[in-house]
């Protein structure tokens, strides 16, 4: 039977953000492949310029996303300042570029994108024939953390532990269902709104899923080169979950 890696990301204020260009920094409503990739090597201890573990990582782990809670949508604005381009202009410290600024400097301003209250399910598994380290190591590893894990940004610190189960199920749904029943949530009276949406790698098929998908987008978030920003297309498959009682 098939094994799934099943942990729960609740934060008070997270930030899964997409491409971006310029000062428009955006986001969607529920963890990008890159994010969730990205909190599984930093637990793991893997720097960003180990390419060669990075890559393994990314390409032998396959990934679904339940939203329990999509949230609510929050903009940040953010204003740098710094001086203008002067010929032969060099500026060794932080200190003196702001020294260097004059009235007539512009801030740059950016505008970031959060969502606010927002909690999702995770489903990893092994892909067939991977090199890359197995769900009990991962489950370790998100279980005690070399680096501190963040929802997207590192000033979005997770609300809650991240609960990683192990569970063997015939599809990525029973697994959602059946790590719900192990989560230490309800031992506090606590428990996870009923999903909402689902999104998957498009390679995992129907049968393994336990629903058929609504339609495949594409999204770049598949992680390439950490260091320089670079990411791959990938295809990603959703489905609308049906509410208790349809």
């Amino acid at each position: 039977m098939p094994r799934f890696l099943v942990l729960d990301l609740w934060g008070p204020l997270c930030s899964w953000g997409t491409v971006a260009v310029g000062d428009i920094r955006p986001g969607q409503a529920y963890p990008t492949r890159s994010a969730l990739m990205g909190l599984v090597a930093g637990s793991l201890g893997l720097k960003r310029g180990d390419k060669q573990k990075q890559r393994a990582l990314a390409e032998s782990v396959g990934v679904g996303v339940m939203v329990r809670r999509a949230g609510r949508p929050l903009r940040d604005f953010h204003t740098v300042e710094v001086p203008q381009r002067r010929r032969g202009a060099r500026y060794a410290t932080r200190a003196e570029e702001l020294a260097a600024v004059r009235e007539n400097d512009n801030p740059i301003v950016s505008r970031r994108d959060y969502r606010a209250d927002a909690g999702y399910s995770v489903a990893l598994w092994r892909r067939e024939k991977s090199s890359g380290p197995r769900l009990a190591e991962l489950a370790e590893a998100l279980d005690r953390p070399v680096f501190s894990p963040y929802l997207g940004r590192k000033a979005c610190p997770p609300g809650l532990p991240l609960f990683p189960r192990l569970v063997e199920a015939a599809t990525m749904l029973e697994a959602f269902l059946v790590a719900e029943g192990r989560a230490p949530l309800l031992a506090s009276g606590l428990s996870w709104p009923p999903g909402k949406e689902l999104f998957w790698d498009a390679d995992l098929p129907a049968s393994a899923v336990g629903c058929a998908p609504d339609g495949v987008n594409h999204r770049r978030d598949q992680p390439v080169d950490r260091l320089k920003w670079i990411f791959a297309e990938r295809p990603e498959a959703w489905a609308a979950l049906p509410e208790k009682g349809e």
